[in-house]
């Protein structure tokens, strides 16, 4: 009896044994169903954000050309389910592929991502500014001087540079020329981003002579109608030209023309006698020269109320002359 159950005790542990090793084969030999293995995962994935350019190209911080933007999500344990993004706080919209930035503006760029157990990363942010449309310059002249004026509706104007008949280039945004003639003047502005205008040029004619001018007169009319006087303004000027006339009478502004002849018309009255005309001729660049008359010179009429009859009534002419002829006789 003591030996059978020594035989009983080596065949349960062989037993034991057999199907340890059953279960594990049987273990490995399982089909897979698909179903996922459930892992302890409470950690949030880990989103990274870079730009190409990688730095600022521009001035101060700026971004002066197109700006790539690429997100990177990585998960240890359960791995990404999906990756978003909004734009300057707009709407959220899924993340695929790289995308690209290319309009001048302030940005905030917001993002995160989801893993597959739902973990939720907290929202990131990455702010950048881009400007890459230079400024535009306008000059403008008044008389002899010129005035540059800039303006950049992102960055900023950063400073506005000329040059006179391509000379050296100069920092300003005023310029008074020294000598008459034509000149050729080059401007361009750079904006704080250091974007650069390409330059621009006009042609200014500088004038600081004033015009000629000289006053005659013609006398229109008859004792029964009246009289009329026409002032005319002959008026040049070599270098930039006429631009307009004025005609007072006792400093009291009559008459503007704008285009010759410079004529004004007066009607006459005794009471004129006492008066003065003063013609002012100005040019283009501003210059302005005036003449006077004293219309007490115009007592007479200019001797031509006489010659004038005769010319409108030719039959009092011939009575005049048959007159004359007799009276010499």
């Amino acid at each position: 009896m003591k030996y059978m159950g020594k035989g009983m005790n080596n065949s349960i542990k062989k037993g034991v044994v057999v199907a340890i090793i059953l279960l594990f084969v049987s273990v490995s030999v399982i089909p897979s169903t698909g179903n996922r293995v459930s892992f302890d995962d409470i950690t949030p994935p880990v989103t990274t954000i870079s730009f190409d350019p990688p730095e600022p190209n521009g001035d101060n911080g700026w971004y002066v050309s197109d700006v790539e933007v690429t997100l990177n999500a990585s998960d240890n344990m359960s791995g990404v389910n999906a990756t978003y993004y909004r734009i300057n706080y707009g709407e959220w919209d899924t993340y695929e592929v790289p995308f690209v930035i290319n309009e001048s503006n302030y940005y905030v760029i917001e993002y995160y991502s989801v893993d597959n157990e739902g973990n939720v990363e907290d929202v990131k942010s990455a702010s950048f500014k881009v400007d890459s449309v230079p400024p535009v310059t306008t000059a403008h002249v008044s008389g002899n001087d010129i005035w540059l004026t800039a303006t950049d509706d992102m960055s900023g104007v950063n400073w506005i540079e000329f040059r006179i008949d391509g000379g050296s280039v100069q920092i300003g945004n005023s310029f008074t020329f020294a000598s008459e003639g034509a000149h050729q003047v080059d401007f361009h502005s750079i904006d704080i981003a250091g974007n650069v205008e390409p330059w621009k040029s006009i042609t200014v004619t500088i004038d600081y002579t004033p015009p000629t001018i000289e006053i005659t007169w013609e006398v229109f009319g008859n004792f029964i109608c009246g009289w009329q006087v026409i002032f005319t303004a002959t008026c040049s000027d070599a270098t930039s030209g006429m631009d307009y006339v004025e005609f007072y009478i006792n400093e009291g502004l009559m008459f503007t023309a704008v285009a010759a002849p410079y004529e004004y018309t007066l009607e006459w009255s005794s009471a004129l006698k006492s008066s003065t005309l003063k013609v002012v001729a100005h040019d283009i660049a501003g210059n302005s020269a005036n003449a006077t008359l004293n219309l007490s010179e115009i007592q007479s009429l200019n001797s031509m109320w006489l010659p004038r009859l005769l010319e409108r009534f030719p039959l009092l002419n011939n009575l005049i002359k048959l007159f004359m002829e007799r009276w010499r006789i």
